[in-house]
């Protein structure tokens, strides 16, 4: 019947599953940059995760198409996104707090164009919520859109590298969750798309192939993370280290230039004063 093929489309036990782990992935992403604490006044990131990811869920499932249901869902989580960095704008009442990020993105615009310096903190928060909103809601589209595993791990992997890149060295549960929950996104959907064939070609199959095949997952990926924790860290591979920084060069000196912008952000690294070679001419 139609209601139940809807319900099925909208509430499988299955789609539960693919969501949970994605969930889980990228409140790891949003959990190591809350702790990192780059600047005061920043909103918890948890609640336009959150929406973001359920939004991409839900709108993937309707049959229409991609470009008119990002229309819809771009509105949302401006509107989303603006309520929560209006949380970090001081004001006794939202239209005064909205009149002063008016004010102060219009001053940061003017000191990005006009070559300035600006040590205001506000649209460092700006960028990072609705990057936020953003990267979660593309990676639930792909996976439950485009049922591709790399497409939905890539935002959430390259925010959480950038982020702890910038961190001192040191031991990162996030990226330790999310090496684990990928291993486990990836075998998700390529059992999801194995079913769909098998359903295609009218091939049986168990009903819950897909919580033993989560389990079998589970152990691979603990073996997986446990050979990652094994392999020499970057500090400690000077060759890889040194091909890595001459390969990101040309965008690594082009987005340097925009620190002038971002003067207000916490720095969590020492800054090097002096760095000497080995020989000091005089």
């Amino acid at each position: 019947p139609p209601q139940a093929d809807a319900r099925e489309r909208f509430l499988s036990w299955d789609d539960g599953l693919t969501f949970a782990i994605i969930m889980v992935l990228f409140l790891s992403v949003v959990g190591s940059i809350d702790r990192a604490h780059w600047v005061d006044g920043m909103p918890s990131l948890y609640p336009i995760a959150f929406l973001g990811l359920l939004m991409g869920a839900v709108l993937a499932r309707l049959r229409w198409r991609e470009a008119f249901v990002h229309l819809l869902a771009l509105p949302v989580g401006a509107a989303a996104a603006l309520g929560q960095i209006l949380l970090a704008v001081p004001g006794p009442h939202p239209v005064s707090r909205y009149q002063e990020l008016h004010s102060r993105m219009g001053e940061w615009f003017g000191a990005a164009f006009g070559g300035g310096i600006s040590s205001d903190d506000l649209p460092f928060v700006v960028l990072v919520v609705a990057l936020s909103w953003l990267a979660a809601y593309l990676s639930s589209w792909a996976a439950f859109r485009w049922q591709n595993v790399w497409l939905a791990l890539i935002p959430g992997g390259a925010i959480l590298l950038s982020n702890i890149s910038y961190l001192p060295e040191q031991f990162s549960l996030a990226f330790v969750v999310f090496l684990f929950g990928g291993a486990l996104l990836v075998t998700r959907l390529h059992l999801v798309e194995r079913a769909k064939s098998w359903r295609a070609g009218d091939t049986p199959y168990p009903p819950f192939l897909s919580l033993s095949v989560l389990h079998a997952t589970f152990w691979v990926a603990l073996l997986l993370v446990g050979l990652a924790w094994l392999m020499p860290q970057a500090n400690e591979a000077k060759a890889l280290e040194s091909l890595w920084r001459r390969a990101t060069a040309p965008v690594t000196e082009r987005v340097a230039g925009l620190s002038r912008l971002f003067v207000s952000v916490n720095s969590r690294q020492g800054v090097r004063i002096h760095d000497f070679e080995d020989i000091l001419p005089f």
